[in-house]
């Protein structure tokens, strides 16, 4: 029957099955993989001896209690292991792993909100002339924001250690009958800038509308097949400059919620995880997808 998880969870999914079905024992699963393998050993035999049997018609032997140990053995044992596993897989749920303490990241992925309250202090800081009057490592600095990117700020520098690439995830501008809705795409110069001047050995930051030219304009934060496409690249594109999946997170705080949902379903692809901050403490957390029995 085919399935659609992703290969890090088939195989987690697996596991699980297998230790539910075998009494979650790692010795005991051992224990009978020997023994089903020999099974298996016993059973290629006896149907090789079956059919030297039928060459030589020697019928008397052919049903003797060694002839039907030998080939019924593997198919009784198989029988009653697939009707184990198919019984237990429906007692086997998945369950989200939450890291308060999550390693360093080389390559982040965020999607960027608008500055909301703190626009004057952002760009006050962009234009002073005394750039080393700000430092993201100073708790009281990132304190003194309110708004949106108090988390993105706060990401970027709980990774600092180890950071290397940031690809920030702008919007862009969409109008209907209604309202218009003006895109960060706008934004994403001041953000850069910011970053740039409250640490200045800041990682490489790109927008992902200079790494597609299709998305120049931003990206529309309703279309959850077009965030899925951009979260997919930027994660190519990181694997690209050498970064492992477990070097790379997916920041979903920012933008809006489907912007989070599809960066919640490609983070658990394959050896993905994603990370929140907090707004209520600020803290960095990541997730993970497993089984629980």
């Amino acid at each position: 029957m085919n399935n659609n998880r992703p290969h890090k969870q088939q195989a987690e999914y697996a596991i699980r099955v297998l230790q539910k079905t075998l009494g979650s024992a790692n010795l005991l699963i051992v224990s009978v993989m020997i023994v089903v393998l020999v099974a298996v050993g016993i059973f290629i035999n006896g149907v090789y001896e079956m059919l030297t049997l039928f060459d030589n018609q020697d019928w008397q032997q052919l049903w003797s209690w060694k002839m039907i140990i030998s080939l019924g053995t593997f198919p009784i044992m198989f029988i009653i292991l697939l009707y184990r596993a198919r019984v237990e897989t429906g007692q086997i749920r998945p369950i989200v792993i939450q890291d308060d303490k999550p390693a360093e990241v080389k390559g982040l992925i965020l999607f960027l909100s608008p500055p909301g309250r703190d626009e004057q202090t952002i760009k006050a800081i962009n234009q002073a002339p005394d750039k080393k009057t700000h430092n993201m490592t100073d708790k009281v600095f990132r304190e003194s924001f309110s708004g949106p990117w108090r988390m993105p700020i706060e990401a970027i520098n709980y990774h600092l250690g180890r950071l290397k690439t940031i690809i920030i995830i702008p919007s862009k501008t969409t109008e209907t009958q209604t309202r218009k809705q003006i895109g960060t795409i706008k934004d994403m110069e001041d953000f850069r800038q910011l970053i740039c001047n409250i640490h200045p050995f800041s990682p490489d930051i790109k927008s992902i509308s200079e790494l597609k030219p299709e998305y120049a304009s931003g990206i529309d934060f309703e279309d959850i097949r077009e965030l899925a496409d951009v979260t997919n690249y930027a994660y190519e594109y990181l694997q690209q400059k050498d970064m492992s999946l477990c070097d790379i997170i997916v920041d979903i705080t920012g933008g809006q919620k489907p912007s989070s949902a599809a960066a919640t379903a490609i983070a658990l692809m394959e050896g993905r995880q994603f990370q929140y901050v907090s707004m209520h403490d600020y803290k960095v957390r990541a997730y993970d997808v497993t089984y629980l029995n």
